[in-house]
Formats: structure tokens, C-alpha cells, sequence
């Protein structure tokens, strides 16, 4: 027996969907792999509950680093979190429940779909040096 093939909901391309930050989820050896190599380190991605979808959707797992040309500064934090600077000391779970818009486009795999472009819908979170979650990762 096989488990039924799931058909994940599509996402609109090019036109603003308004959500939030449901979740954050933390992958202490997430294995990545570029240019054929594997390379473990701790792993981030986020879950979005994005209006008029069913289905929760996630981003890529991507290497949690805070440098000036990681994804997670360039894409998701630098136009989500107000005063801001490359390797700073920041949470991630402080965007837990922060009211997004998100602009998204096919992959060139058309089972897969990525954010382009993600904005506070209202106000950017206002960066906290002594914000502490008090959530326990799983590891």
C-alpha cells in the first residue's frame, strides 16, 4: 500500500497575499547541499498561514547565519525587522504572529513555489536585544 499523493494548493503568483508567521522551525544539522556537496549546520524556515489558503505554506530550510549575503538577512530580515546590522543578535522567534505580505512566483520545477518578495503589513518588528523566546527548540 502507498500513501495517497498529496496535491499541494497553489499559491497566486505575482499579485500581493496577506498572512502571518505562524511558526518558525529550527533544524539543528540540517544537511544542505550546494555545488554537490553536503554541508550540515543549523537550519532555519518559516511557516506561513496566508489568507484564503487551506494549507499552511513553507519557506525553503535555509542556513541560519545573520551575515550581510545570507538569505535569511537579505530576503526575510532586512525587510521585516526595522534597525538592523549584519551579524546581529536577533531571535527569530520574535516574528512569531507578525502580519505579512507576500509576493510569490513559480520555481523552474513547477511542483515547487517560492517567495519573492515578503513586507510587514503594517509596521517592521522593532528589533530587541533582550527578547528571549520561551519556547524550547526540539531537537
Amino acid at each position: 500500500m502507498r500513501p495517497e499523493k498529496k496535491e499541494f494548493e497553489r499559491v497566486p503568483v505575482g499579485e500581493f497575499i496577506n498572512g502571518i508567521i505562524a511558526d518558525v522551525e529550527y533544524e539543528k544539522d540540517h544537511v544542505f547541499k550546494f555545488q554537490g556537496k553536503e554541508m550540515p549546520g543549523m537550519g532555519v524556515r518559516l511557516i506561513l498561514n496566508l489568507n484564503g489558503l487551506k494549507d499552511v505554506k513553507k519557506t525553503r530550510w535555509m542556513k541560519l547565519t545573520y551575515s550581510a549575503n545570507s538569505t535569511v538577512y537579505k530576503k526575510y530580515l532586512q525587510p521585516l525587522v526595522d534597525n538592523i546590522s549584519e551579524y546581529f543578535d536577533f531571535d527569530m522567534d520574535q516574528l512569531l504572529g507578525m502580519k505579512i505580505k507576500t509576493i510569490w512566483a513559480d520555481d523552474e520545477d513547477p511542483k515547487y513555489q517560492s517567495i519573492q518578495i515578503i513586507l510587514p503589513q503594517d509596521k517592521k518588528v522593532i528589533y530587541d536585544p533582550g527578547f528571549q523566546s520561551e519556547r524550547v527548540p526540539v531537537w
